[in-house]
């Protein structure tokens, strides 16, 4: 689950190499939410880590990891879910929550379509500067032409003199 969102409240990252990418680079962290029980693969150094580093590490229920709230930017657990569906009871009656699977697909069509903008970006400032240059390139080469005139014609006037 490679995923990364944010705005101005919130920056969450969810996936092991996502997050150990992030400690690496020496990222600010607040927190890191780990699913209860799960102690195999690159956890034990994303741990180790962010004890170093002295991240507040909180172990909390799997299906804390399975929703996530469009509405707040945030992960959120099945009781939240519950809270937030209760129409009449619910304080987040209004909340956008989806599975992680679905926000997954969701961000990584947004990612590709960011890519590609960026890429016709890319290319249209490539093709914007080349303009420039040949436009410098034309306008070397008529100082270059003036300069040798001019030149010419002072010597056509010394000889004159």
């Amino acid at each position: 689950m490679n995923n990364e969102t944010s705005n101005n409240e919130t920056n969450i990252i969810f996936g092991r190499n996502p997050v150990l990418e992030a400690i690496r680079s020496g990222r600010e962290i607040d927190r890191l939410y780990i699913a209860h029980g799960v102690t195999s693969g690159s956890i034990s150094e994303i741990i180790a880590k962010c004890s170093a580093r002295g991240i507040l590490i909180k172990e909390i229920s799997s299906q804390k990891l399975d929703y996530y709230c469009k509405s707040h930017n945030q992960l959120c657990c099945a009781a939240c879910i519950a809270k937030i569906k209760d129409k009449e009871n619910g304080q987040h009656n209004d909340c956008d929550v989806c599975s992680l699977e679905e926000i997954k697909e969701e961000k990584k069509e947004e990612l590709n379509n960011n890519i590609t903008y960026l890429e016709n970006l890319s290319k249209k400032f490539g093709e914007k500067f080349q303009g420039l240059k040949d436009i410098y390139d034309d306008v070397y080469k008529e100082k270059e032409e003036l300069k040798l005139y001019i030149q010419k014609i002072f010597k056509e006037i010394k000889n004159n003199i």
